[in-house]
This record gives C-alpha cells, sequence and structure tokens, in this order.
C-alpha cells in the first residue's frame, strides 16, 4: 500500500507541475545547512526554481551528505514524498566534459556510476543521482548504494534538491493543496 500511495502522491503532484517551473515540496535542515525538495522537471527548470527560491541545486559535499539527502527523498526514501532520482547541481553545459558545481563551490566528491559520465543519450549536461547497486566509476562496488549519472535536458521527471543560500521559504500553497488532495484520496483508498 505504501507504494500506492507514493504512487498517488507523484501522479497528483505531477499534474499539479507545469513543464516551465517546479514546486517546493518539502524543507530539511542537515548539519547546519537547509534543503528543499522541488517538484519535477527538468534540470534547467528546477535549477531556475532553485534559485528563485534563494539556492542552487544542491553542491555534494560528502557521502554523508549525499546519503542523508537520498535516504530522505530518493527512492525508498522516508519522506512521505520521494523520486527515483534527484537532479543535484553538477555540469558541464558550458564546456563540455568540464563538470562544474552550478553554484561556483568547488567540492572533490563526485559518485559517478561505471562508465559514466558518457554522454551516452546525446548531448548529456545535467547530473541526478539515483539507487544503484554495482560498480562505481572509482571501482568500489555499492549494494542498494547511489550513483551518478549524467542526463540531457529531455528528462522532466525528476525532482531536484535545492540547498538555500538565503532563508527557507514555506512550500508553495499549490503544492500543500494538492498534497491535502493525495491525502483525502489516499484515506478513501485506505478507507476500501
Amino acid at each position: 500500500m505504501n507504494n500506492l500511495v507514493k504512487s498517488l502522491f507523484a501522479f497528483l503532484l505531477l499534474l499539479s507541475s507545469t513543464s516551465s517551473n517546479a514546486a517546493l515540496i518539502d524543507t530539511v535542515t542537515w548539519n547546519g545547512t537547509n534543503y528543499g525538495l522541488l517538484s519535477a522537471g527538468t534540470w534547467l527548470d528546477v535549477q531556475a526554481e532553485a534559485v528563485s527560491l534563494g539556492g542552487n541545486l544542491v553542491t555534494i559535499n560528502s557521502a554523508a551528505e549525499q546519503d542523508f539527502l537520498f535516504g530522505l527523498w530518493g527512492e525508498d526514501g522516508t519522506a512521505d514524498f520521494t523520486f527515483f532520482a534527484l537532479w543535484i547541481g553538477y555540469t558541464d553545459m558550458v564546456i563540455d566534459g568540464d563538470f562544474q558545481w552550478i553554484s561556483g563551490e568547488s567540492s572533490s566528491f563526485t559518485q559517478f556510476a561505471v562508465n559514466e559520465p558518457n554522454n551516452d543519450g546525446g548531448d548529456e549536461d545535467y547530473v541526478w543521482m539515483q539507487k544503484w547497486t554495482g560498480q562505481l566509476a572509482n571501482g568500489s562496488t555499492v549494494t542498494d548504494g547511489i550513483a551518478w549519472n549524467d542526463a540531457s535536458i529531455s528528462y522532466n521527471l525528476i525532482g531536484g534538491v535545492v540547498e538555500f543560500t538565503a532563508n527557507v521559504p514555506s512550500p508553495s500553497v499549490s503544492s500543500l493543496f494538492f498534497l491535502m488532495l493525495c491525502s483525502i484520496v489516499i484515506v478513501r483508498v485506505k478507507a476500501k
């Protein structure tokens, strides 16, 4: 039933989203940094919303930070709303092959899957993190771990993690409305 609930949330939230922007769904503070979960969109849409909220897509500085965020909002996460993959702020859209953090921060931490990044789907300039079992680009192997993949701009069913540099805004009214609607649907489904 839990997967049905998550699927209903995802479907209704996708209906509430337009292709031109993403909405803030949830917020959390971890190790003194504020983060938010943004609804699905292309990397550019989600990044634009992150900027409008006073942040950028997240810069991942450590395995602990990555594990916390994906463990909360990624596939099988502990939050009420999760995505199978999450956009992060790593991109090579300026110079192909030269990945940089969109925030301008420097971080030496990466966790690409084996043979990634690879532009396999064409011009893949944007990075998401996803659940992964297998080899990583650094040669290590993970089971039910996390790996990164570069993707093209055409993917628009991926949520994003914003790292705030200013005060944390509240989730949008439209997101809260649709989450309330989802709750009503879930109660009715469970009642049957």
